[in-house]
């Protein structure tokens, strides 16, 4: 190759690259514009988009027509809601609610009832045995009739406390005629004691029916008769006038000895010198004045013996 054709060779590619070269600058210019429109259309969309969005959100119109059943709200109860100040009120309440000292005092109580839910006796007895009941009922109250086996007291109805373990305990029971009794439960049953109170010290006295011509003495001291709680009878008095070796009166059935009585008593005529005077008082209830060592103007009648 000459050089005048080299040298054209080379112009013609020098042309061809320049040529490259404006359609690169062009392609990159016509990119660069493209991204810049295609940024612009997509930064318009999402403006759009949000703006579309934020109106939706806030539109309480429901526009979706959502039902009550579909999100729930037909299991709700349509209630008026308290104020904040009902609120406070019902906070500061002290009335209303459970303090720690409450929780306190409560986790500390006696966990085990002795009576009913209504503060009347726990355990009622009525045709059933007394023992057998309370066994192992531990620390009870309870109540007995006439029909209650082992009741103390016969027919009298009985209210009172156990207080113990199973198979041991002591028992109080008040019944409704005044008396008052007890019972200790260890190793079995003990038998039933009564308690002495101040109406069993005092009894009724009764003046006696005089036989065989005696008398009570002058209106002062007449023959009479009582018996307390025991079984122990009294008889206190004088009497004059009757036969001696003779009945002065008979007690009546409850009063009488469970075997023949007998004692020494005094006796006068009206002098200073005391005499005495022997008395029987038979199981049958007869009293005797069965001798006297100065007549019979005088004799007492004081003695104690228990039926």
């Amino acid at each position: 190759m000459s050089n005048s054709e080299f040298i054209g060779q080379l112009k013609q590619n020098n042309v061809q690259i320049n040529n490259l070269k404006e359609n690169f600058t062009q392609t990159e210019k016509h990119m660069v514009n493209h991204e810049k429109n295609l940024t612009d259309q997509i930064n318009l969309f999402m403006e759009q988009q949000n703006s579309e969005l934020k109106t939706h959100t806030e539109n309480t119109s429901n526009p979706h027509n959502v039902t009550k059943s579909q999100v729930g709200l037909d299991l709700v109860d349509n209630v008026q809601q308290a104020s904040k100040g009902d609120f406070d009120t019902h906070n500061t309440d002290i009335n209303r609610h459970v303090t720690a000292d409450d929780k306190t005092k409560w986790n500390n109580a006696q966990l085990y009832k002795i009576s009913s839910d209504s503060g009347s006796h726990k355990l009622g007895l009525a045709n059933k045995d007394m023992f057998t009941e309370l066994t192992n009922a531990r620390t009870s109250t309870f109540y007995t009739n006439s029909t209650t086996t082992n009741n103390p007291n016969g027919t009298v109805s009985l209210r009172g406390l156990q207080i113990g373990q199973d198979g041991i305990s002591e028992v109080l029971g008040m019944g409704n005629d005044g008396t008052t009794w007890r019972n200790t439960q260890s190793n079995g049953w003990k038998i039933w004691r009564r308690l002495i109170d101040t109406a069993d010290l005092s009894f009724t006295w009764n003046t006696a029916t005089l036989q065989n011509g005696w008398k009570h003495y002058n209106g002062s001291a007449d023959v009479q008769y009582g018996i307390d709680f025991l079984g122990n009878v009294y008889i206190r008095g004088a009497t004059k006038d009757g036969a001696i070796n003779t009945a002065v009166f008979t007690l009546p059935s409850g009063y009488r000895p469970s075997q023949a009585f007998n004692f020494i008593s005094s006796n006068s005529t009206g002098s200073s010198s005391p005499s005495i005077a022997r008395i029987s008082i038979g199981t049958d209830g007869t009293v005797t004045i069965e001798s006297v060592e100065a007549g019979n103007s005088y004799v007492r009648l004081d003695a104690i013996f228990r039926v």
